[in-house]
């Protein structure tokens, strides 16, 4: 449970948890997919950029936890997997309808959690994802983010970070509110708001160098 957990209110249609550093909040949402599958619910990584998802695949790898590349081209034997953390490019989930389509009939057998490793820097591209998801019958959506994202180091981490460690808020612990949550999405809107023709990137630091460079962290 986050510090600032008490003071919550309306849910939005998703979650956010934010930690210091990005280590810990890996960690932690490995931690959350794996309590998942002891309820028999299907933890689903997912991730914006190629290094983040390979972020995703080493840290399992190293912890010797089992996972399953999940894409539009192999959800019959998805179908029949169990135990495993799955992993899908997030983008594939906005291209793909077999692919939603499996997740709708996935999600009438059991709860489908949707774990999303760090935003997208705007909001508009990650929008469309989640309203594809939005009419699953079972399912959750929750953002694991850092203080090291690119959207916060542009606008003020290393202030945030002295607070909430004045506060005493522990490396492990994160932060989950709907104030934070629309904090995030307030940052991405202004970077938006400078973008006029988005470059598609593979990896997070080269959409930043090319959309965003004149306020490159």
């Amino acid at each position: 449970m986050g510090v600032f957990s008490f003071f919550k209110s309306d849910k939005p249609n998703f979650s956010d948890k934010v930690w210091k550093s990005t280590e810990y909040a890996l960690k932690g949402m490995i931690t959350d997919a794996l309590q998942m599958i002891t309820r028999n619910e299907m933890p689903i990584a997912l991730s914006f950029f190629d290094d983040t998802s390979q972020q995703i695949k080493e840290f399992l790898n190293a912890k010797q936890v089992p996972y399953f590349v999940l894409d539009s081209s192999n959800m019959q034997e998805a179908a029949t997997q169990s135990n495993v953390i799955f992993i899908l490019g997030a983008g594939i989930v906005y291209s793909s309808s077999q692919l939603v389509t499996f997740l709708l009939d996935q999600s009438k057998k059991q709860k489908v959690n949707f774990l999303f490793f760090g935003h997208y820097p705007i909001p508009t591209r990650e929008n469309k994802i989640l309203d594809k998801i939005k009419p699953l019958i079972n399912s959750s959506t929750t953002f694991y983010s850092s203080l090291d994202d690119g959207a916060f180091k542009i606008f003020g981490a290393d202030r945030i970070k002295t607070t909430l460690e004045k506060l005493g808020l522990a490396d492990e612990e994160a932060i989950e509110h709907d104030m934070v949550s629309r904090s995030m999405k307030n940052a991405r809107e202004k970077i938006e708001e400078n973008i006029k023709h988005e470059i598609v990137c593979s990896t997070e630091k080269e959409w930043y160098h090319k959309n965003y460079k004149d306020k490159e962290s």
